[in-house]
């Protein structure tokens, strides 16, 4: 309003000494001013509105995201209360299996795979004294392919404790597994291997693959020998030198037995692995720094190459034809 009066002002003023072509022409062009003023005024009014209709907008995303985090975490905080009740005894009376393996197996699935992990090592572990005799768990009341679920979980984590919790768990009860068997190995490192696992853990899963192997209580065969060579392989892929050494020297243990199969091809766990592949891992340098780590691995070369050395018959438990495909 105050514009306009300014211009009608400025006209009559100037119109006094000005030609009437003159003046159409000043307010032509004062008409064209105030259009583009108007459009410029009124862009901005809108982009004002915009930029606070984003914000709100944002703002609402956040709070929703927040409600739904907040939602998901209440759920999975009472599902895993669900799931500890299945697995707690009440009036001192055990839970059944199927219910203990539901409440493990829940756990994990909900992200808890430490607190899976840590219940299983009462529900599964065999106990250890402290001299180091192993006894069996008279509490055991978990089969060892759910355990095997439950550590799988745990070493497919982002938590370190869980996966060393799971390593140390697999590598104490390692003598009670198949090696043959899928459902007694994580799937998670069978012929595959996770590099960012802690150098204790890797260890850890070492040994339990090899006494896992390499129990008095079960057979030596075709089979085994076939199936630890393909796992040992994806661990040597690791890139830390100190485990390459150890797996490197474990693997040059087997060739002897390797060698006498009829294939050169070994598979496991959908992996194949050539045997020159495994000659360029038994080849890798097995120095290492480490001399008690060396021992270590010197011992675990020394008790599979006597094992592999009786490993020539075919194996006839349930699902070998699998296992050698």
């Amino acid at each position: 309003m105050a514009f306009g009066l300014l211009v009608g002002g400025l006209v009559l003023l100037l119109g006094q000494n000005m030609s009437d072509q003159l003046i159409a022409a000043v307010l032509a062009f004062l008409g064209v001013l105030v259009t583009y003023a108007a459009a410029i005024i009124s862009a901005s009014v809108q982009r004002q509105a915009q930029d606070k209709l984003s914000r709100q907008h944002e703002q609402t995303e956040t709070r929703l995201a927040h409600d739904a985090e907040d939602e998901k975490r209440h759920f999975e905080l009472d599902a895993a209360m669900r799931a500890g009740q299945l697995i707690a005894s009440a009036n001192g009376v055990a839970n059944s299996p199927a219910a203990l393996a539901s409440g493990l197996v829940t756990l994990t699935n909900l992200n808890q795979a430490e607190l899976a992990v840590s219940l299983l090592v009462d529900l599964w572990s065999v106990q250890v004294t402290d001299d180091g005799t192993r006894h069996d768990n008279d509490r055991c009341q978990v089969a060892n392919e759910i355990a095997i679920l439950v550590i799988n979980g745990a070493l497919s984590s982002e938590c370190r404790t869980a996966q060393l919790m799971a390593a140390e768990l697999l590598c104490r009860n390692a003598t009670r597994l198949t090696s043959t068997q899928s459902l007694h190995w994580p799937a998670v490192i069978d012929g595959v291997w996770r590099p960012e696992f802690a150098k204790r853990t890797k260890l850890l899963l070492v040994e339990a693959l090899v006494d896992m192997t390499t129990c008095p209580r079960k057979p030596a065969d075709e089979a085994a020998l076939r199936a630890i060579a393909v796992r040992l392989h994806g661990v040597w892929r690791d890139p830390e030198s100190k485990v390459k050494a150890c797996v490197g020297k474990l693997i040059h243990a087997l060739l002897p037995a390797l060698q006498r199969c009829k294939s050169r091809e070994f598979a496991h766990a959908g992996v194949m692995v050539k045997f020159e592949q495994l000659e360029r891992a038994a080849g890798y340098p097995s120095d290492n720094s480490d001399g008690y780590l060396s021992e270590l691995s010197d011992r675990l070369a020394a008790r599979l190459a006597e094992w592999a050395a009786g490993a020539i018959r075919m194996p006839t438990d349930p699902g070998c034809l699998a296992a050698a495909g």
